[in-house]
């Protein structure tokens, strides 16, 4: 991985929607750089074992809320024709502990 920017972990969507406890993870997380992304996109839940875990190292993360916001706010504007705050969106899926 010396010339990877970023790890993206995509998780089955069995795995991401019922059991992500489950996952598994054969990635020697001692072999990324601080330079990373740590990115996963699958939104539920936010926080798994590969995202704390790039937390807890410091890596720069990208959690799927980003993705599904911004999938809310094309399928709310193609609705609606209303551009919705992805702020709002974000900080409402953050309180609400889906």
């Amino acid at each position: 991985m010396s010339k990877s920017k970023a790890l993206i972990g995509n998780r089955p969507t069995a795995l991401a929607l019922g059991a992500p406890a489950a996952f598994p993870r054969d990635i020697d997380m001692e072999s990324l750089r601080l330079n990373m992304i740590v990115a996963d996109g699958i939104p539920n839940p936010p926080a798994h074992a590969l995202f704390e875990d790039g937390c807890s190292r410091e890596y720069r993360t990208a959690d799927g809320l980003g993705m599904l916001v911004n999938q809310g706010m094309i399928a709310i504007r193609s609705w609606t024709a209303i551009n919705a705050d992805a702020a709002v969106m974000r900080r409402t899926l953050v309180e609400l502990k889906l």
